[in-house]
């Protein structure tokens, strides 16, 4: 069963990686430690852009989000709504 937590963005980056094409990626890090790395593609990534209304991509960390957590996994699932 996943449960929705929020963590707290870091290590943002675009570029190639390994997957061969252009991506956004960072990590998202629960406040108890816990991270994992996210990897979105370029309409994924416009859509992370437009939630945060972001002028610069790196100004993403530092930022809150909401994940989901459970069976060894955790996923970006959008911005802390407030």
């Amino acid at each position: 069963m996943m449960d929705e937590q929020m963590a707290i963005i870091n290590e943002v980056g675009i570029g190639i990686r390994d997957v061969g094409e252009p991506v956004l990626w960072f990590s998202v890090n629960l406040l108890g430690g816990r991270g994992a790395l996210q990897v979105f593609d370029w309409r994924q990534a416009a859509e992370i852009i437009k939630a945060y209304s972001l002028y610069e991509v790196h100004s993403l960390s530092g930022k809150p989000c909401r994940v989901e957590v459970g069976d060894g996994m955790m996923k970006y699932i959008g911005p802390v709504l407030v």
